[in-house]
Formats: C-alpha cells, sequence, structure tokens
C-alpha cells in the first residue's frame, strides 16, 4: 500500500490508501507527538459526537465527528486507534478537534472503533427513512398568516428540525423550529413568520428527521445522530 509522507514546517502529514492523518514531532506541542491542546487516550475512556447527514436521494452522507478526553481536551487517535464509519476511517483532526469522513448514503451505518488496550467494537444505527414534504406542494402556496406543513412517514421514535429561508433583494433571512416530536406535520402561524418573510420571493422549506443513539460500544461515552433531510419550495401568500 502507497505511504505518502510530506513535512510541512513543523507537522508532518501521513496519508495511507484515503486516510491521513496530522502528527507534530515530539518536542512540540504536548512533547508527546500531539498538537498543542490535544491528548491521547484508551477509546473506552473518551467521549464522542458523530453526526452523519445525508440528504433525500443523495448517494453520499458526510460525517463530523469530535473525541475529548476526561479532562476535556481533544483526542488525537494513536496510529493504532481507529474509528470509521461503514469502514471508511475517519480523517483528520482539523485545529478543532474534528475528525471528518464521506461515506455512500445507507439506510444503516455501522461505527467501528478499534482500541488496541481492547481490540474492536461495533454498533449498527439505524438512519431515518427517506420521506417527502407533502404540504404544500413543490411551488405551492403558503400563507404568511400561517400554515400546516406536512411530510411523509412520521415516526415518533424520531425527531425534527424546520428550517425556514427567503432571499429577497440579496439578503437572506431564515427561522428554525425544533426539534421536536416527528408527527408528521407542524403548524406555523403568523408570529412564526412575519416580519421575518415577505411576498416577492420563493420560500424555502427544509425538514430534517433525526434518529440519535447514545450508547455506542466502544467509547465511555457517545451520542451518534443520523439526520435525513429535504427541502421544498412555497410561494409566500397573504
Amino acid at each position: 500500500m502507497l505511504k505518502r509522507v510530506v513535512l510541512l514546517g513543523l507537522s508532518i502529514v501521513v496519508c495511507t490508501g484515503v486516510t491521513c492523518r496530522i502528527s507534530v514531532p515530539d518536542g512540540d506541542g504536548n512533547g508527546d507527538g500531539t498538537p498543542p491542546g490535544f491528548t491521547q487516550a484508551p477509546l473506552d475512556q473518551t467521549d464522542a459526537t458523530i453526526t452523519i447527514r445525508q440528504s433525500v436521494g443523495a448517494s453520499t452522507a458526510s460525517v463530523a465527528a469530535t473525541i475529548t478526553a476526561s479532562d476535556g481536551r481533544n483526542v488525537f487517535l494513536d496510529e493504532d486507534q481507529t474509528v470509521s464509519v461503514n469502514d471508511v476511517g475517519l480523517s483528520g483532526p482539523d485545529s478543532e478537534g474534528e475528525y471528518t469522513a464521506t461515506v455512500d448514503a445507507a439506510s444503516e451505518y455501522v461505527i467501528g472503533v478499534v482500541e488496541p488496550t481492547r481490540g474492536v467494537d461495533e454498533t449498527t444505527v439505524d438512519a431515518p427513512a427517506e420521506f417527502q414534504i407533502t404540504s404544500p406542494a413543490e411551488g405551492g402556496g403558503a400563507s404568511l398568516s400561517g400554515f400546516t406543513l406536512r411530510w411523509s412517514g412520521a415516526n415518533n421514535r424520531l425527531q425534527v428540525r424546520i428550517k425556514l429561508s427567503q432571499t429577497l433583494f440579496g439578503t437572506t433571512s431564515t427561522s428554525n423550529f425544533g426539534p421536536f416530536i416527528d408527527t408528521g406535520s407542524h403548524r406555523f402561524d403568523n408570529e412564526d413568520l412575519e416580519p421575518t418573510f415577505k411576498q416577492g420571493a420563493d420560500l424555502a422549506i427544509t425538514v430534517t428527521k433525526i434518529n440519535t443513539v447514545t450508547r455506542i460500544d466502544g467509547f465511555d461515552s457517545a451520542s451518534v445522530s443520523t439526520r435525513v433531510s429535504t427541502t421544498s419550495t412555497a410561494s409566500p401568500r397573504p
């Protein structure tokens, strides 16, 4: 397997296959091979937050993760430690401690955790099923006096967030609602809509369904949320 090592200033970037790891030589940062503000720890003694986002009809999903030690510092994975989603290893971290990956969109995701001191752990997390906004219909009217938004596949085990946005005369206005239980509908009243939104430009409506699992094997504690979003447009009416 091809391995590339590039020296950038005082950092070393090692790329094996599609996974890149950035390390800082001893004597810089913490003196243990980690950058300033980072630490290393057994993964079963860390806390992780993993978010997997996909859009209805998309072929890929994006993954973002942070891993923190008990002292609150971001964890810099050792070369023998791995966190993966559907067998795709996370790359990073960046300066803020975030790891990322792009994976094929799927109905479920397997979170793999490799910790040399204990072996391999895997946990399967379901993604919300794909769905559609059913009312208002695409391009249909939405009264600024109030309207009811409806979507398919209601599931009370999931939560929903809604974003309304409109660009008018070069200025974008946005309002966010939720999270709340997925009942398949949400009522917007006049005070939710005016004066933020006006007639004259389409209203973009994005509904995101969220499944959250708070027990992931291989970590001391973890939260994984899988999110599926769809967007429709409506024409603001009186």
